[in-house]
C-alpha cells in the first residue's frame, strides 16, 4: 500500500474512490505497455489466423497477407520491401504515440538517469 492509499484512506474515502483517483493514474504506464504489448502479439499472430481463417481471405491479418504477397512477388524485392515497410508502419506508429506514457512511467517511479 502506498502512502497515496494510505492518505486518501485516512481522509475516509471509499475503496473504489481510492482505486479511481488514485491507483488507476499510477498505473497508467504499465496498463499502456500492457495494451501495446497485446496489440503487437495479435498484430504479430501467424499460425493462428492461418488455421482459422485459411479460407476467408478477406479477414486475413497482414501477417498472413504478407506471406502470400512475398509468395506472389518472391522475384521482385523491392516490391516486398514496400509492403514490410507498409506492415510496419502501424506498430511503429503505436509504439510513438505510447511512448509518452512509457516516459511518464519513468517520471512517477522516480527512477533517475
Amino acid at each position: 500500500m502506498t502512502l497515496e492509499e494510505k492518505a486518501a484512506m485516512i481522509d475516509g474515502a471509499s475503496p473504489l474512490r481510492v482505486l479511481w483517483p488514485v491507483i488507476i493514474p499510477q498505473s497508467y504506464p504499465a496498463l499502456m505497455a500492457i495494451t501495446v504489448f497485446h496489440i503487437l502479439w495479435a498484430w504479430n499472430d501467424y499460425f493462428g489466423p492461418l488455421i482459422y481463417l485459411s479460407t476467408a481471405k478477406e479477414n486475413w491479418p497482414i501477417s498472413v497477407a504478407l506471406s502470400t504477397f512475398n509468395g506472389i512477388y518472391g522475384q521482385r524485392p523491392q516490391i516486398i520491401q514496400a509492403g514490410a515497410l507498409l506492415t510496419l508502419m502501424a506498430p511503429l506508429l503505436l509504439f510513438v504515440v505510447a511512448q509518452r506514457f512509457f516516459v511518464q512511467g519513468i517520471v512517477i517511479t522516480g527512477v533517475e538517469k
